[in-house]
């Protein structure tokens, strides 16, 4: 946590001032990560904090919201024709991103719970923190930073792919590369390694990069490169079985269809929903489950992607 702190100090990220009167100050919080290999072990343990966005007003704290990330289907080619024609694979991450952009209005926070003397503050006086750059999770910082990182491609002389706006593509004298940007992870593939080195090099010019070289993991799929073959092949048995022990769901007999060929959904709804069914779906999750089967039913699952939609339709007004 004090890292999280000295590391948003060296940005300038905020400035300690008196708290204006009338003024909607916004609280943050402290969120706790786990990064995972292919294989699903613990790489690294990470700290951050973050704007409680739900606080901030449109029009006084910010304006668009709107932002883009890649296609699963954008991720997929990459890989296949990194395979298919022997090119280099390659990824990377933009090392706090978001705080690379400006917010959109004028944002005071409150002291971070348990670092209210972190700051040097005057006595008597309330403090509150001016922002200065966007912190992690204000409404609109995807936004800021898809129009940031647009322009800084088109600088290097990529193109957009009007398919998808998360892929560009650049060619010069020492080769061509096209990459895939979905937040701040960056999948790339390049025609020679010369041409990977002179890219990887301009981006991280501009921003500060980490260049992971061939990709363990993308967007949850583990990613593995036979060397004889130079196929690539991916899977998601990590994810599949942190989500079954996410649910409870670890000591499960496997089933070999998705949904049970008898199973009746109630198409017509009580309303109001029976007291006994809102006590049962109290400590269930559905949002989250049905999201998890998504995401991975899009990754490399598309056998149950039609029962996963059935359970969608149902997420609104859930009941035993």
């Amino acid at each position: 946590m004090e890292k999280e702190l000295a590391k948003l100090d060296s940005r300038k990220a905020f400035t300690p001032v008196p708290c204006p009167k009338d003024v909607k100050t916004i609280t943050m919080q402290w969120v706790y990560a786990l990064r995972y290999d292919g294989e699903g072990r613990i790489t690294e343990r990470h700290t951050r904090l973050v704007v409680r966005g739900y606080d901030q007003v449109k029009g006084i704290h910010y304006k668009d919201t709107w932002s883009i990330v890649a296609c699963y289907e954008s991720e997929w080619f990459a890989i296949a024709i990194a395979a298919y024609e022997g090119l280099d694979l390659w990824s990377g991450n933009f090392t706090g991103a978001y705080l690379n952009t400006k917010p959109q209005g004028v944002n005071y926070l409150k002291l971070p719970e348990g670092f209210e003397s972190w700051y040097s503050l005057r006595d008597g006086e309330e403090m509150v923190l001016l922002m200065n750059i966007n912190i992690y999770e204000t409404m609109g910082v995807g936004n800021n930073w898809y129009r940031m990182l647009n322009r800084y491609y088109c600088k290097l002389g990529f193109k957009t792919n009007p398919a998808d706006p998360c892929v560009q593509y650049c060619q010069t004298e020492t080769g061509y590369t096209f990459t895939v940007t979905y937040t701040d992870d960056v999948t790339g593939v390049s025609s020679t390694k010369e041409d990977r080195e002179r890219v990887i090099k301009e981006i991280a010019e501009g921003y500060e990069f980490r260049d992971y070289g061939r990709p363990d993991v993308i967007l949850g799929m583990t990613v593995r490169k036979d060397e004889e073959s130079g196929s690539i092949s991916i899977h998601q048995q990590p994810l599949i079985e942190k989500t079954l022990e996410c649910f409870g769901m670890q000591d499960c007999a496997p089933k070999y269809t998705p949904l049970s060929p008898g199973i009746e959904f109630i198409d017509s709804q009580p309303d109001p929903i029976p007291a006994n069914d809102k006590l049962f779906m109290i400590n269930k999750n559905y949002y989250s489950l049905v999201g998890a089967l998504n995401h991975i039913s899009q990754g490399t699952q598309p056998d149950i992607s039609f029962s996963v939609s059935l359970l969608q339709q149902y997420r609104q007004r859930t009941i035993k």
